[in-house]
């Protein structure tokens, strides 16, 4: 049977080497995106890193991975649906939508390898892959335990975060999250976090988040947090995690939450290991 990949590729970089070379001798072609394609996507039209699809063919056809690289459009889409070929897709937003829309008579086998964002991607919540594992006890038991007690002091109505900066068992800053310029703010005007499920638009918010918020305070009082740690009761947001990775902080302790978007890998990238306590 007639094995293709059909795809949307904006750029090439390793990960996209690596998709290629998993299938290149089972694939009999490689179809892209053409404009007519793309443009069905308004969103797409953002992505100032596109090169232009003939660009990516001209590319991938010196990587000698494919017998066959193609641009395609409406008329080659019908074409393939007459083919009935097996077609490989990247788990991705937009291939979802063309295969449902267009290839709805073949078979669709979808590759969840990580190529770029998608909306998808860029909103899921995942499973933290923390450092190690602690028990609750000791110092450590002592700060979270300062922590809750911390977030139930929060005025969100939703979610109570707290959080305490330490370093060598001297404690610097302890908060919770607290709405912003009044923590009762929301009491007046509403909650704008009311209208969006849990993970969704997390930008839009009157809290001043606790990690924010105590490393904000550090700042305006000249307390450095180079070398400390963060014990916090819920992992923090992709936001948070930026501004904890930056500030210095070594150690992030957590006991509960999941990640979103870049916030576990920026972390890492500036040496900060993450700890769940348990």
């Amino acid at each position: 049977m007639t094995k293709i990949i059909f795809a949307y590729i904006p750029i090439l970089h390793q990960g996209y080497w690596q998709f290629f070379k998993k299938y290149a001798s089972e694939v009999q072609a490689l179809y892209l995106f053409g404009e007519e394609l793309i443009q069905e996507f308004d969103h797409l039209r953002k992505d100032i890193r596109a090169l232009e699809p003939k660009q990516i063919k001209q590319a991938i056809e010196s990587w000698h991975f494919f017998s066959e690289v193609c641009v395609a459009d409406r008329n080659v889409l019908n074409n393939i649906r007459l083919m009935r070929p097996t077609i490989i897709m990247p788990n991705e937003d937009e291939c979802r939508e063309l295969a449902k829309k267009y290839l709805s008579d073949c078979t669709v086998e979808f590759d969840s390898v990580f190529l770029r964002w998608d909306k998808t991607k860029s909103i899921a919540q995942k499973k933290v892959n923390y450092n190690r594992v602690v028990p609750f006890e000791g110092f450590i038991s002592e700060m979270l335990s300062y922590a809750a007690e911390e977030a139930q002091k929060a005025t969100n109505w939703w979610r109570q975060v707290g959080a305490v900066i330490a370093r060598n068992r001297e404690i610097l800053l302890v908060g919770c999250n607290c709405q912003v310029p009044s923590p009762r703010i929301s009491y007046a005007e509403g909650d704008a976090r009311s209208f969006f499920s849990k993970g969704l638009f997390i930008e839009i918010t009157t809290d001043f988040h606790a990690e924010a918020r105590l490393i904000s305070k550090a700042a305006m009082e000249g307390i450095s947090t180079n070398g400390a740690d963060l014990y916090i009761t819920t992992f923090p947001c992709p936001p948070c995690a930026k501004i904890v990775a930056y500030s210095g902080i070594k150690r992030c302790y957590f006991k509960s939450g999941y990640a979103m978007l870049d916030g576990e890998r920026i972390l890492r990238s500036q040496g900060v290991e993450i700890i769940l306590v348990k």
